[in-house]
């Protein structure tokens, strides 16, 4: 069996990711996951708590669609899990108030990586850079 290939996932034991260099590590301490310059993107992976992991692709998109939600780009199930895009409200602090301002595209990926199920979600400025966290998140290997 070939050996995960990439470079470490920092904050996450023993994750890798094949990413492109633009694509920056998060600083220790922070959440496991890399992020783009100019809040261009970032995700984050985390394993799923059992109960959380125990919901099917229509439970999860009921919930999501409760908080914040604009739409549905793509919501697909997968081998073990699911892909998501959507779009949500982008909040802003104004004074001591958040406002809406404006709109962000989110994604979530819940698959199985080595033995655990684990979340890969996180925000771009825009679908196509959306789509390609999706394919990092698809590319994350236990190593």
């Amino acid at each position: 069996k070939a050996s995960p290939k990439g470079r470490s996932i920092p904050n996450a034991s023993g994750l890798v990711v094949d990413a492109p260099a633009k694509w920056l590590d998060n600083g220790i301490g922070g959440a496991a996951g890399m992020h783009l310059d100019g809040d261009a993107g970032m995700f984050t992976v985390r394993e799923t708590a059992p109960e959380e992991a125990a919901k099917d692709l229509d439970t999860w998109k009921k919930e999501t669609e409760e908080i914040m939600f604009q739409k549905w780009i793509s919501a697909d199930k997968t081998a073990d899990g699911f892909a998501a895009i959507y779009m949500l409200d982008k909040m802003t602090m104004k004074g001591d108030d958040m406002v809406k301002d404006g709109s962000v595209v989110a994604f979530t990926v819940r698959r199985k990586i080595g033995d655990k199920i684990q979340d890969c979600s996180g925000s771009a400025a825009d679908e196509a850079t959306a789509k390609e966290a999706v394919d990092l998140c698809n590319k994350i290997a236990a190593n």
